[in-house]
Protein backbone atom coordinates (compact mmCIF):
# COMPACT_ATOMS: atom_id res chain seq x y z
CA UNK A 1 0.00 0.00 0.00
CA UNK A 2 1.03 3.58 -0.58
CA UNK A 3 2.46 4.94 2.72
CA UNK A 4 1.15 8.48 2.24
CA UNK A 5 -2.35 7.21 1.43
CA UNK A 6 -2.24 4.98 4.51
CA UNK A 7 -1.18 7.90 6.69
CA UNK A 8 -3.95 10.11 5.30
CA UNK A 9 -6.59 7.44 5.97
CA UNK A 10 -5.32 6.91 9.53
CA UNK A 11 -5.44 10.65 10.25
CA UNK A 12 -8.90 11.02 8.74
CA UNK A 13 -10.23 8.04 10.71
CA UNK A 14 -8.77 9.46 13.92
CA UNK A 15 -10.34 12.86 13.36
CA UNK A 16 -13.77 11.42 12.59
CA UNK A 17 -13.58 9.11 15.60
CA UNK A 18 -12.51 11.91 17.94
CA UNK A 19 -15.40 14.10 16.81
CA UNK A 20 -18.17 11.53 17.11
CA UNK A 21 -17.11 9.29 20.00
CA UNK A 22 -18.80 11.36 22.73
CA UNK A 23 -22.15 11.42 20.93
CA UNK A 24 -21.91 7.69 20.27
CA UNK A 25 -21.19 6.97 23.95
CA UNK A 26 -24.20 9.10 24.95
CA UNK A 27 -26.45 7.08 22.63
CA UNK A 28 -25.06 3.85 24.07
CA UNK A 29 -25.79 5.08 27.59
CA UNK A 30 -22.18 5.10 28.81
CA UNK A 31 -21.94 7.92 31.34
CA UNK A 32 -19.24 6.58 33.69
CA UNK A 33 -16.18 8.82 33.22
CA UNK A 34 -13.71 5.94 33.53
CA UNK A 35 -15.57 3.83 30.97
CA UNK A 36 -15.80 6.83 28.62
CA UNK A 37 -12.08 7.51 28.98
CA UNK A 38 -11.16 3.91 28.25
CA UNK A 39 -13.53 3.72 25.29
CA UNK A 40 -12.20 6.98 23.86
CA UNK A 41 -8.57 5.95 24.27
CA UNK A 42 -9.02 2.49 22.74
Amino acid sequence: ANPSLTAAVVVLTGLVGANFVQAMLDKLGLYDPIARGLATAS
